[in-house]
């Protein structure tokens, strides 16, 4: 929506907060909130503004189909380079599902133009929308037989997932 999109952007240039309302899980009505945004992302399906939450006290992703009643507000004192989840990047080890068959595996590879296990890149505030958009599976501890990929690294990657992280 412009009336959304458009404050964000000007905000994100001008250095400015914004005044919004966000719906969540917890607040599915709504709560007046402060935030200063500092990036866009999306997800595959849907867009996303990456900034501070001053209600929180920490970096937040902020579906925009959530937010309604923006408002540009004073300057903001937070510094983007502050946010670690947003400039560290991840490489994720992806492999096809080991329960299938190595004809099945080689099938899955060559669909993604793969001979062999591979990795992807992304900052670790979106390894989560990545494993979801691509139905990557994050582990190998149970059944997981309906995934054609799974995460090989995901020790090394767990600290990133959304169980681990405070999320808005």
């Amino acid at each position: 929506k412009p009336e959304v999109t458009r404050p964000i952007l000007k905000a994100i240039r001008t250095g400015k907060s914004l005044q919004v309302v966000y719906k969540s899980r917890s607040t599915p009505l709504g709560s007046q909130r402060l935030m200063s945004p500092h990036a866009l992302a999306n997800d595959g399906v849907r867009w996303h503004c990456r900034g501070y939450c001053h209600l929180k006290n920490r970096f937040c992703d902020f579906n925009l189909g959530r937010l309604s009643n923006v408002e540009i507000s004073e300057k903001s004192n937070i510094d983007s380079e502050t946010d670690i989840d947003w400039n560290t990047f991840v490489d994720i080890e992806v492999g096809a599902n080991p329960r299938l068959t190595a004809d099945q595996q080689q099938l899955i590879l060559d669909g993604y133009g793969h001979q062999s296990s591979f990795t992807l890149r992304t900052r670790a505030a979106l390894v989560d929308y990545l494993l979801q958009y691509y139905r990557i599976r994050k582990d190998n501890s149970e059944d997981n037989s309906d995934y054609d990929l799974v995460v090989n690294n995901s020790n090394d990657i767990a600290q990133y997932y959304f169980s681990k992280r405070n999320i808005t």
